[in-house]
C-alpha cells in the first residue's frame, strides 16, 4: 500500500489493457492513465497485452515508451486473465485500448471501493463529442437513464472497470471460452462475493463505439451470441433476455423505419 497526498493509504493498482490493431487509440489510452491524478509510477503499473497486431500498434507503443507483451490467438477474456496473473497490484483495473480515462478517474475509483462490501466498480463510458447519431443514440440508451449518484448494478463493462484482486481470483477470473459478453458473466459471478457499483464519476470516453447501423448491428449480434454462451457459466437470468433479443429489436425497428 502507498500513501496518497493526504497521507492516507490506498491500494496499488494494476491497469490491464488488451490491444489488437488499435494504432489510432492506444497512445491516447496509455497517456490518459499516466495523467491520472494520484497515479504512482513506482507503485501502480500498466500491463499491455497485444494479441498479435499487424498494424502500427507496436510502433506506437515503442514511441510511448511503455513495455508490452505479445500473446497471439487468444480471446480478450484470456488476455485479461494473463494480465491479472502478471499483476502485482491490490486492485485490477481493466481498461480497453480505445478508452480514455478522465484525470480524476483514479481517486473516484477509490471512492467506489471505499465500502468493503463492494467488489467491483466502474461506469459506462461516454462517446466522443463529435459522435454520429448512431453513437449518440446508443449513449442515451446505455447511460441516459442512470442517476448521477453511485448505485448498485448487475454488471459493468470491462472496458472501464476496477475489481478487487482477491474477489477476481476467488471466481477464477474471466471465462476464457467467451469471446464477448465476458464482462457480464464476470460480474454475475462476482456478485456472489459482494456488490457491483456503478460510479458515474469514474468518467471515460469510448472512442471505438460503432459509428453506423451496419457495424452496430454486427456488434449486437456478436454480443447476443456471447450472452447465450455465457449462460453455461453463470446460468440463465431473466435480465439477460433484452441483450439476447436486442439484435431482433434493432432489425424490427429498421424495418418499421423503412415502411
Amino acid at each position: 500500500l502507498m500513501a496518497d497526498k493526504e497521507g492516507t493509504r490506498r491500494p496499488s493498482l494494476s491497469f490491464i489493457i488488451p490491444v489488437y490493431n488499435d494504432q489510432a487509440n492506444i497512445a491516447r489510452c496509455v497517456q490518459s492513465i499516466s495523467a491520472l491524478h494520484n497515479f504512482r509510477q513506482d507503485d501502480d503499473e500498466v500491463i499491455i497485452l497485444d494479441n498479435g497486431s499487424t498494424d502500427d500498434t507496436h510502433q506506437v507503443l515503442y514511441q510511448c515508451g511503455v513495455p508490452f507483451e505479445v500473446i497471439e490467438h487468444l480471446h480478450v477474456s484470456a488476455l485479461r486473465n494473463r494480465g491479472a496473473q502478471m499483476a502485482k497490484g491490490d486492485l485490477l483495473a481493466f481498461v480497453d485500448s480505445d478508452v480514455e480515462l478522465f484525470p480524476e478517474w483514479l481517486e473516484n475509483s477509490m471512492d467506489a471501493l471505499g465500502d468493503p462490501t463492494v467488489v467491483a466498480g466502474g461506469c459506462f463510458p461516454e462517446v466522443p463529442t463529435d459522435s454520429t447519431w448512431v453513437q449518440r443514440a446508443w449513449d442515451i440508451h446505455q447511460r441516459g437513464c442512470q442517476p448521477s449518484a453511485s448505485f448498485t448494478i448487475a454488471w459493468l463493462s470491462s472496458m472501464n472497470q476496477i475489481v478487487r484482486r482477491d474477489a477476481f481470483q476467488a471466481i477464477g477470473g474471466f471465462n476464457e471460452i467467451l469471446e464477448t459478453a465476458e464482462d457480464v458473466d464476470l460480474c454475475y459471478r462476482l456478485a456472489k462475493h459482494g456488490s457491483i457499483l456503478c460510479n458515474p464519476t469514474m468518467k471515460a470516453i469510448h472512442w471505438g463505439e460503432a459509428k453506423d447501423l451496419a457495424t452496430f448491428w454486427k456488434k449486437e449480434v456478436w454480443r447476443g451470441i456471447g450472452n447465450v454462451r455465457g449462460m453455461g457459466s453463470h446460468g440463465f437470468r431473466l435480465d439477460e433476455l433484452p441483450s439476447i433479443g436486442y439484435p431482433l429489436y434493432v432489425l424490427l425497428f429498421g424495418a418499421m423505419s423503412v415502411v
